[in-house]
């Protein structure tokens, strides 16, 4: 039998994606748990499928919000206020969105204290975090990639999963157990989403 080793309580990772109808979050479920994230946030749409989770649902919480202003209330609310982006890609500035990523692996600072990860899809057609996304970001991160080789080199997966361990290094956060070719889960202790309802009103936002 194997179990989870027990996190850090005072730090919680919480990973955060937009959905649309049908989008496919299990492999982000799976990834956020292997590295000790406590919930996966979905923003948008609460018809998404889990497979390729391989069973983590059942073990990972999953919040969901219509909005992202709702997401970020219900984190201030848990004391989680660094927002961080993973991007699939170097983020260069443009005319109109000032945003750039830096690499993880280069990064000088070390990571403090509880922070959300928001990833992009890894379904989504058109690559990449939203400007919507971006501009909640405190900051943004990349994946560095030997000099020549295409972006595509490294599965988007892959990239959330090195940026996620680069965090829980530096915070010091127990990732799973690795047995058997996978990460334990512990005990099953979800069975659905839990969707949280906003208290406040919130006119002329999209919903997704």
């Amino acid at each position: 039998t194997t179990t989870k080793i027990s996190t850090n309580m005072t730090t919680e990772l919480i990973v955060a994606v937009e959905t649309q109808r049908r989008s496919n979050i299990g492999t982000i479920i799976r990834t956020a748990s292997a590295f000790g994230a406590s919930l996966v946030i979905v923003v948008g749409s609460s018809q998404f499928s889990t497979h390729g989770a391989h069973g983590a649902q059942g073990h990972m919480p999953v919040f969901h919000f219509f909005y992202w202003e709702e997401c970020l209330q219900f984190l201030h609310q848990r004391g989680v206020n660094s927002v961080f982006g993973i991007s699939p890609s170097i983020i260069a500035p443009v005319a109109g969105r000032p945003k750039t990523s830096t690499s993880i692996e280069g990064y000088k600072h070390r990571f403090e204290g509880s922070a959300c990860f928001i990833v992009s899809r890894i379904d989504r057609k058109m690559r990449g975090l939203t400007d919507e996304e971006m501009n909640l970001c405190k900051e943004i991160f990349h994946v560095s990639l030997p000099k020549g080789k295409e972006e595509d080199i490294i599965p988007n997966i892959s990239k959330i999963a090195i940026s996620l361990r680069a965090y829980a290094k530096s915070v010091d956060l127990s990732p799973s157990v690795y047995a058997a070719e996978k990460f334990a889960l512990g005990e099953r202790d979800c069975h659905k989403t839990k969707v949280i309802k906003s208290t406040v009103s919130m006119p002329g936002l999209r919903r997704l």
